[in-house]
């Protein structure tokens, strides 16, 4: 243990290896969202598979790899799975010529450690080495750890009444009525206790961005939420008896969506379709958004939703197809899909749009592409995800301290 008043710096280097590695894990999916690779995960597992949830980028289901430890291992795996017919799962194998060394500078000395337990008697401020960071402070301790993905994650532990002060005024503005931010600062809590397995690959519950909640740590903390986290302590919200799903997003675009319209996995029927305004601007039971005329209508209606003259309320992207292939094809080629070695995307048409009870949600937008080294037409979905006593939050790995440490 070492004790300090000074600045603690932390930097993780890359060195090389002696010999280059090979680095190799079975990923059998890759989704938009923690719940449909969650989906995704409980399929393989009952199919005898077991899995673990990653994020390295996008969400994946990866073979567990203490299982499949081998290459032999891991190509008898994949040798079976193409045999039932998979596609889409494959070996990611990576060639490692060096690896991430953590060095800690204190009091102008260096050690190097592969983990560092940071506990201050205050909270500490942390600078990092990202400009869109900037300093943060943070109550609780500091853990720096490895992660599944070859680098480093720095985990911030905190109880679950601090860590809302760290959530709800970045997620809802001061601005907003006191109500309002007690609904939100209900709904965080209720986020947080039903998600605390999402990172569990990498030893902590939560991420600190809108895959998760945005964190900020109490920097920038306000009285008007620490009192509505004051007035809502311990509440949460349940549907027959379990804590719901407390998705949110901060645009609807006027109208919300079914959670199966969404994701993958079993339906949340506490989340349905409601027209984001307290006006009578839409009726969805007489005037269905699965009905394109409707649809196109109700985009071109820009007045009497609660979001009206947002940026992100209405908005228009032009892309033209050479674009379009493009970004397809690095989709493809990153999923290291057969697919990607189409020619040229020459159209593209809205298929169906979602039902919702009897009307359609136009949220998700299932998209027709002609491939013409085949001349048939591939359908993928694309659609946008809205976004216990101590909470493990990850943030980055490279750090100053200007209170007083204790270095484990």
């Amino acid at each position: 243990m070492i004790t300090t008043t000074q600045d603690v710096k932390v930097d993780v280097v890359m060195q090389p290896l002696p010999q280059p590695q090979v680095k190799e894990r079975v990923v059998l999916s890759t989704h938009r969202s923690f719940e449909s690779a969650e989906d995704s995960a409980n399929l393989w597992q009952s199919q005898g598979i077991e899995v673990e949830v990653a994020q390295p980028k996008q969400w994946q289901v990866w073979a567990k790899r203490a299982t499949y430890s081998t290459p032999l291992l891991r190509r008898l795996l994949m040798q079976n799975l193409r045999s039932h017919g998979s596609r889409a799962a494959f070996i990611d194998s990576q060639i490692q010529r060096q690896e991430p060394q953590a060095t800690l500078t204190i009091n102008g000395n260096r050690y190097q450690q592969d983990e560092v337990a940071i506990a201050p008697k205050q909270p500490v401020e942390v600078t990092f080495n990202r400009d869109d960071h900037g300093a943060k402070t943070y109550a609780g301790s500091l853990k720096l750890q490895p992660n599944a993905y070859g680098t480093y994650t720095l985990v911030n532990q905190v109880p679950l009444e601090t860590y809302l002060r760290g959530v709800v005024p970045h997620e809802i503005g001061p601005s907003a009525p006191p109500t309002a931010i007690e609904a939100q600062a209900i709904l965080a809590r209720t986020y947080v206790l039903r998600n605390l397995r999402r990172f569990a690959i990498d030893n902590y519950q939560l991420c600190a961005s809108t895959q998760c909640q945005v964190y900020w740590g109490l920097t920038q903390s306000d009285a008007v939420a620490d009192r509505a986290i004051a007035a809502t302590q311990g509440v949460v919200l349940t549907y027959q008896n379990e804590l719901v799903d407390a998705l949110y997003s901060s645009t609807t675009g006027g109208v919300t969506a079914r959670f199966i319209d969404m994701w993958d996995g079993s339906d949340r029927p506490y989340l349905q379709p409601v027209v984001d305004s307290v006006q009578n601007v839409w009726d969805l039971s007489s005037r269905s958004l699965a009905d394109e005329q409707n649809f196109r209508a109700f985009i071109a209606q820009k007045s009497g939703f609660n979001e009206a003259g947002w940026d992100m309320f209405r908005w228009r992207v032009v892309s033209p197809l050479a674009d379009v292939t493009q970004d397809l094809r690095s989709y493809l080629q990153n999923k290291q899909s057969p697919l990607a070695n189409f020619t040229q995307v020459k159209d593209i048409q809205v298929l169906e749009r979602s039902q919702v009870d009897g009307c359609k949600s136009s949220l998700s937008l299932p998209i027709a592409v002609s491939w013409n080294w085949k001349k048939t037409k591939f359908s993928r979905h694309s659609t946008r995800p809205t976004a216990h006593c101590s909470m493990l939050i990850p943030f980055m790995s490279s750090l100053s301290g200007k209170q007083r440490h204790s270095l484990l």
